[in-house]
C-alpha cells in the first residue's frame, strides 16, 4: 500500500516536471 502510494506520487512529481 506504501508502496502505491509512493509511485503515485513520483508520478505527479513527474507529471509537474514535464509540464514545466
Amino acid at each position: 500500500m506504501v508502496f502505491v502510494l509512493h509511485q503515485s506520487l513520483v508520478v505527479l512529481l513527474v507529471l509537474h516536471v514535464l509540464k514545466l
